[in-house]
């Protein structure tokens, strides 16, 4: 179980949930050895395992690959979205890898180039600024979102892992 919820925070770090409910149920086993207890910690396990594969199969559902979920979770952290702002959101994380990958993030080791990086983020910065809806978006929020997008995509693609 440890090594699919690590190969899942791999794909998109928003699940760190998942992990910290995790590390708290293996917190209580560790803590009581009754048979009760025991098969407390077994059913919660078992859930976990569920509510796991619930959110392997959310990409499919959301009709976005691992990729372009993980920017849309990004992008809509924090955020309570309507129908309509949801949609929108989603269209533009598939938008916005589908521009980089085109271009930007073809260049080998991109994050390593300083120049090829700042374009990458110069990138992000002008979509999202352009493509967010306005007020549910603000200035401040566009800048954090630039950075968590950046950030996601240089530990990723930056590597050779998501792309």
């Amino acid at each position: 179980m440890e090594s699919k919820l690590n190969s899942m925070l791999d794909q998109n770090p928003m699940r760190i949930d998942y992990y910290e409910k995790y590390q708290a149920i293996i917190a209580e086993y560790n803590r009581g050895k009754e048979a009760v207890t025991i098969e407390e910690i077994f059913r919660k396990l078992r859930e976990l395992v569920e509510e796991l594969s619930e959110e392997e199969a959310r990409a499919a559902r959301e009709d976005l690959s691992e990729n372009e979920l993980t920017i849309f979770d990004l992008l809509r952290q924090g955020k309570n979205l309507s129908d309509k702002d949801r949609h929108e959101v989603k269209e533009i994380a598939r938008g916005l890898l589908q521009q980089l990958e085109a271009d930007k993030l073809q260049v080998d080791r991109w994050a390593e180039k300083a120049q090829t990086a700042a374009a990458v983020r110069n990138v992000i910065s002008d979509f999202l600024f352009t493509q967010l809806p306005y007020p549910t978006y603000d200035e401040g929020d566009i800048d954090s979102k630039v950075e968590m997008v950046f950030e996601y995509l240089r530990t990723g693609y930056g590597r050779g892992v998501a792309a």
